[in-house]
């Protein structure tokens, strides 16, 4: 099974578009089965959250009883791809190194609180704007852009990627011993390239999307 990264874009002529974007391989034992409520978790997490550790009680969902608990800026939806930070850090680190259930819990709880602080001072920042485009990042950053401030679209969510990105870092710096805060540097550094990657093969939006249309949409 691959690892993939998932942006959501809504660009100004109306038009939304997920974008899989792909991140270091990694591989299940050959003829492990893919189940439909692995996929689920694995869509919002960047493949690297399976749902392994929720109750029972979510494991029995229907596929479709689990893609309303997992609906798009949900609690549920959030905490998957908080997980899904902590095990994308969790794999990369070797045994001498390993995070500790306490490390994987504060992480998971800082993880949302960043996530939380970034979207509400993105909205207020954009409060009052006309928007040219949405995104958003698994790993929880919100995406916002004005025509109205004369920077492109690239330019201002590369600001915020990158903003987010020393934000994560700052957070989880006191919960991680320096091996574990290097190599998680490391995947934040990954992270901005990928974006910065995908944003210079994206043509170039201009113009507005509909007046309805918020940070918080």
């Amino acid at each position: 099974m691959h690892r993939f990264t998932l942006i959501l874009v809504a660009t100004a002529a109306g038009a939304s578009a997920l974008i899989w974007t792909n991140a270091a391989a990694q591989t299940d034992p050959p003829g492990k089965a893919r189940s439909e409520y692995r996929d689920e978790f694995a869509a919002v997490s960047g493949g690297h959250y399976f749902g392994e550790d929720e109750p029972e009680a979510v494991k029995r969902l229907t596929p479709n009883e689990l893609k309303a608990w997992l609906s798009y800026g949900s609690d549920n939806f959030n905490r998957a791809q908080a997980k899904g930070q902590v095990a994308q850090l969790r794999d990369r680190l070797d045994a001498a190194n390993a995070l500790t259930t306490q490390q994987a819990q504060l992480m998971e709880r800082i993880l949302l609180a960043e996530r939380g602080r970034q979207e509400q001072a993105v909205k207020e920042q954009y409060a009052g704007r006309r928007l040219s485009s949405l995104g958003s990042t698994w790993y929880g950053a919100r995406l916002c852009a004005s025509d109205e401030l004369g920077i492109s679209v690239a330019d201002q969510f590369m600001t915020q990627t990158e903003d987010f990105s020393r934000q994560q870092i700052a957070a989880l710096a006191p919960v991680l011993s320096a091996e574990q805060l290097q190599v998680y540097q490391q995947i934040q550094r990954e992270r901005v390239a990928q974006q910065r990657k995908f944003q210079a093969r994206t043509p170039a939006i201009t113009g507005w999307l509909p007046v309805s249309a918020t940070c918080g949409n």
